[in-house]
């Protein structure tokens, strides 16, 4: 599995369009999203296949896991809101 490139990303194009409008997300480089310095969301190819890193947890990205992927996206930025609170 490797790391997905720009031109690997089109098929996802309406899932990082929505991501892009969270505030506090930045886009360092296409598909790999930071908060507060955080790796948050990034993408791998397998097999034709695109996945997606959100912390721990890799979910396939289809169209119908979307919201699943926003889901757990805000989540883990929650969490980490929490922690910077912490300290």
């Amino acid at each position: 599995m490797k790391h997905a490139k720009a031109g690997d990303l089109l098929p996802v194009s309406g899932l990082l369009d929505r991501v892009r409008q969270i505030e506090g997300i930045r886009e360092r480089t296409p598909g790999h999203f930071y908060f507060h310095g955080r790796n948050v969301l990034h993408f791998h190819t397998d097999n034709g296949s695109i996945y997606c890193d959100i912390g721990p947890e890799r979910i396939k990205a289809e169209p119908e896991m979307f919201e699943e992927i926003i889901s757990s996206m805000i989540e883990l930025m929650k969490q980490i809101t929490q922690e910077r609170r912490k300290n």
